[in-house]
Order: C-alpha cells, then sequence, then structure tokens
C-alpha cells in the first residue's frame, strides 16, 4: 500500500457511517496522523526531481533545509507514536 492509498483509506473510515460509533480521540488521531501523512509527500513531491535511474530526490531550499527536515521527521515520529498507541497500546 503507498502513502497515497493510505491517506484514502484512512479519510474514507474518518468520513464513513462507522465513524459515529468511534470515540473522538481515535478520530482525531487519525486526523492528526493524516494531516502529517499529507505535510511529509507534500514536502517531499514538491521539492523531488528524479535522477538518471528515475529516483526522485528531494532538493529542499538551503535556507529552510534544515527547518523542513527536522518538520519531516517530527511528522514521521508523531505517525509512529499514533501507530505504536494502537499496535501495541504505548
Amino acid at each position: 500500500m503507498n502513502i497515497d492509498s493510505l491517506k484514502e483509506e484512512l479519510n474514507c473510515l474518518v468520513n464513513s457511517k462507522e465513524s459515529i460509533r468511534v470515540d473522538k480521540n481515535v478520530l482525531n488521531d487519525i486526523l492528526t496522523m493524516i494531516s502529517h501523512l499529507q505535510y511529509i509527500t507534500r514536502q517531499l513531491a514538491m521539492t523531488s526531481t528524479p535522477n538518471v535511474n528515475g529516483v526522485s530526490i528531494p532538493r529542499f531550499p538551503h535556507k529552510k533545509k534544515e527547518e523542513i527536515e527536522k518538520q519531516i521527521l517530527e511528522s514521521r515520529d508523531e505517525i509512529c507514536r499514533i501507530y505504536m498507541k494502537y499496535k501495541f497500546g504505548y
């Protein structure tokens, strides 16, 4: 499953009839996860260009490179925290 499919599946879940019975904190965590996934994919998509092998390499603006990298890592960590919370009860 790719990230776009995951975001779409999570959005469908949040907007489904079944979500009425789901605790609001769980829905908020799902929405937070979607938001972080969107941020990461948007940053990578806007700054990536493919090389000769077809691999896209992000090239962040030099002035904001550290800030963007830090935000991406923080978003990744938050996604992992939410996942671990529901997968393992942490």
